[in-house]
């Protein structure tokens, strides 16, 4: 009788720790969801899906009425590329294409022959000769959200007429697509038309990413995009497989149907008594905090750091430049309001301690973008405003012309 009592009274403070222990965490759980600590862009959330269902898809049904095509990002089409033992780095060349709206109206452009966005005169013979600035980066550098002469590299174009301003950055690049960009076309201009360049990589907090196991290697070890002949008048063109995977792959890129995007945005942010309840009972909201905080931990570790992809393209702006050409960092903060990050102090310390021991110059552009301040972002969007793009350029522009001058 003892032992059984003994089991039974176990049993029962077993269960009693267990419950208790849930109840807490059950508790937690709750005061996670009304504080809003896993959601705190639920304002600018609904700002965009708005925005979405009464803009976005009405001017999206436009520009495709009028042949505009959607832009393939090469980060959606990556994986195909790499089956085939190349990298994507712009969109389908010689293509006109709608972009986004963030508060402008729908951004329209046409691609260049590698499919990036600048005008095809940057890649003759006579202009590639010229001094240069080659500009990589993600959405930012692309220009998102608002027209050519408002970007960073449109301002510059207005300011330095007798430089080549050439823009290798595409929307939803990360620093893999960087190091693809420098080693696959910059590497190339650098080494064959140098003439006091500068290459300038500008990063935002979410190019602090993990590594993806053997894909530096796969990048680097991927053929070469382009072809060179000195003696033509655009001695740079893509070569005719990479065109033709271009081609082929952008075809299985199919958009979100306008009806599905209409149900996805209206609900979203519905939160019914159900969902919230079972969200609760499975303690979804500790669950996330915790995994968010392991990822926040990894991310900021010094030696992860070292190894990360941000510092593999890092690594190699300062090769391909060594003594050729001018390499600069410019960091782009990001919005509190928009996008708050957890991790963009700590990334961006690591980043500007690790830059101290290089050749590289470093600009951080939050001396002149007010992250608190949403003027100097879009009115509807993450990216920055004109303004905000001004701003950046203008810290670029003081830069050169300093450098110059020495």
């Amino acid at each position: 009788m003892n032992k059984k009592f003994s089991f039974q009274e176990s049993l029962i403070n077993l269960f009693l720790t267990t419950f208790s222990l849930y109840s807490s965490l059950l508790f937690i759980d709750f005061l996670i969801r009304v504080a809003g600590i896993n959601n705190p862009h639920k304002e600018p959330d609904k700002i965009e899906a708005k925005r979405m269902i009464e803009e976005d898809i009405p001017l999206r049904k436009k520009a495709i009425k009028n042949g505009m095509k959607p832009i393939i990002f090469p980060f959606k089409v990556r994986e195909e590329f790499l089956k085939k033992d190349l990298y994507p780095i712009g969109s389908i060349p010689n293509t006109n294409n709608y972009y986004c709206n963030e508060g402008y109206g729908l951004v329209q452009f046409k691609s260049d022959e590698f499919g990036l966005r600048n005008p095809n005169q940057v890649w003759t013979k006579k202009n590639l000769s010229r001094p240069k600035i080659i500009l990589i980066g993600d959405s930012f550098t692309f220009g998102a959200c608002v027209d050519n002469k408002y970007t960073i590299a449109g301002n510059l174009r207005k300011s330095f007429k007798n430089k080549n301003i050439i823009n290798l950055a595409m929307g939803g690049n990360s620093p893999y697509d960087y190091l693809a960009s420098l080693n696959k076309i910059a590497k190339e201009i650098i080494s064959s038309f140098q003439n006091n360049d500068y290459v300038i990589m500008i990063v935002f907090e979410n190019d602090n990413i993990e590594k993806i196991e053997g894909y530096h290697e796969k990048i680097l070890g991927s053929q070469t995009l382009i072809e060179l002949n000195k003696s033509s008048n655009r001695p740079l063109k893509l070569k005719n497989n990479y065109i033709e995977s271009i081609n082929k792959i952008s075809k299985k890129v199919v958009p979100k149907s306008d009806s599905f995007l209409k149900n996805y945005y209206k609900n979203k942010y519905k939160k019914s008594f159900n969902k919230n309840l079972k969200n609760t009972i499975f303690l979804r909201n500790v669950r996330e905090t915790v995994r968010k905080r392991i990822a926040s931990l990894k991310l900021s570790d010094e030696n992860d750091f070292i190894n990360s992809p941000i510092i593999k393209s890092v690594n190699e702006l300062e090769d391909i430049c060594n003594n050729k050409c001018k390499p600069l960092i410019v960091y782009i903060p990001s919005s509190t309001f928009w996008r708050c990050s957890s991790t963009e102090k700590v990334f961006k310390s690591n980043l500007k301690k690790y830059l101290l021991n290089k050749n590289i110059s470093y600009i951080d552009s939050s001396k002149v973008i007010n992250n608190k301040d949403r003027k100097d972002y879009s009115p509807k969007g993450i990216h920055l405003s004109k303004k905000g793009y001004e701003k950046v350029f203008l810290l670029i522009k003081e830069f050169i012309e300093n450098d110059l001058k020495n």
